[in-house]
């Protein structure tokens, strides 16, 4: 289209996530909110394993108010991609996204071709039906975003990737849930045979969240197991 077509236009850089929140806020029946993260120019052609498996995901305001995402993968490994780390970041996006926008956080859907697992991998995975953590309220979800400081989010972000025992009067999330996991994180990965595990242990029992301390309890668990095991 003559829109793109600006030399001007093609020389700045684009925050997508901000254009969306700003577009969103205005116009929430829009249509046109799409995040591209396939790159032709790099991505098109490339050889190599690093490029985009998730191509666009889609932000739309449905008729009740609330913020849908919609994913489209080219290929998506079902243990490692669908289920192991876009049902994370993906989730967090659209609850960030929600919150800047100022809508409560609505479905999520993932579109995937070549939706695919690996032998090898899917023969080492239980695969049993789980019951839902959420449902059966062993886990409750904690907010991501505080509502009444939406706007101080991404700078404690930033602070809080370039220095996370700063913590001050960040935003709970911060303090509650990404502190106590970082410094069981630290804990493993700095420190000696068995005591590590339960340094980390420690550390996660002070996170608030309980969804997010019972994966991480579980992947620390079974990297002990693991280490008892060989041992």
């Amino acid at each position: 289209p003559d829109h793109c077509l600006d030399p001007q236009m093609l020389s700045i850089p684009l925050d997508q996530l901000d254009e969306i929140i700003k577009n969103l806020k205005k116009h929430p029946e829009c249509r046109r909110q799409i995040l591209q993260m396939w790159d032709p120019t790099c991505d098109l052609g490339h050889d190599g394993k690093d490029v985009p498996c998730n191509t666009v995901a889609h932000f739309q305001v449905n008729t009740w108010g609330a913020l849908d995402m919609t994913v489209f993968c080219r290929s998506n490994d079902i243990i490692w991609g669908c289920y192991g780390a876009n049902v994370v970041h993906f989730s967090i996006l659209q609850e960030y996204m929600a919150a800047k926008i100022g809508v409560p956080v609505g479905s999520y859907w993932q579109i995937s071709d070549n939706w695919h697992a690996y032998i090898e991998v899917l023969e080492k995975t239980d695969v049993t039906e789980m019951e839902n953590p959420y449902a059966t309220e062993k886990v409750a979800p904690f907010p991501l975003i505080n509502p009444n400081h939406v706007d101080k989010w991404d700078g404690q972000l930033k602070m809080f990737m370039e220095e996370p025992d700063a913590i001050g009067n960040m935003d709970p999330f911060f303090r509650h849930v990404a502190r106590p996991i970082y410094k069981a994180w630290e804990a493993y990965q700095e420190g000696e045979g068995s005591q590590k595990y339960g340094e980390a242990f420690k550390h996660l029992a002070n996170c608030k969240a309980t969804d997010w301390r019972g994966a991480c309890d579980a992947w620390i668990l079974r990297r002990h197991q693991r280490q008892m095991g060989n041992g």
